[in-house]
């Protein structure tokens, strides 16, 4: 069974009441679909790999490094996304089931940073994590 840590992520942020009163469902993976460009700034978040890791020291976990881009229609919106974004990952995030997935946490390695997208003008604000992980033993 192949391990899919970001759906996880995904999947554990769609669960987190503060996420959600912000964001909706729309929290996606590795980029905004084009389907919302058309609704957009609004208040939305998107992760995606950013490679490196793999195993952590000596032990069983996993590693991935994660991109969060928190958007909003303005760069306060983006903020405020990015803040409970940041607290359900970095807070509440321990120990959490998703899919097939345990995550055991995150760490903020980078950000945040307020940007705007070169083409659209976008308010968003991103931060890096370390996402610690392990394939669930189902047996």
């Amino acid at each position: 069974m192949s391990q899919d840590p970001l759906s996880a992520v995904i999947t554990y942020l769609k669960t987190v009441t503060a996420v959600t009163n912000k964001t909706s469902t729309r929290i996606f993976g590795q980029e905004l679909p084009g389907s919302q460009v058309a609704s957009m700034p609004q208040q939305a978040a998107v992760l995606a790999t950013t490679g490196g890791l793999g195993t952590v020291g000596f032990t069983n976990y996993r590693g991935v490094r994660l991109d969060v881009r928190a958007y909003g229609e303005t760069p306060k919106q983006a903020m405020d996304v990015h803040i409970v974004l940041d607290d359900a990952l970095t807070g509440s995030m321990v120990n959490k089931d998703a899919n097939d997935t345990r995550l055991y946490n995150a760490e903020l390695e980078g950000g945040p940073l307020g940007l705007r997208e070169p083409d659209t003008n976008f308010p968003f604000v991103q931060a890096s994590y370390v996402i610690r992980y392990n394939l669930l033993d189902r047996n």
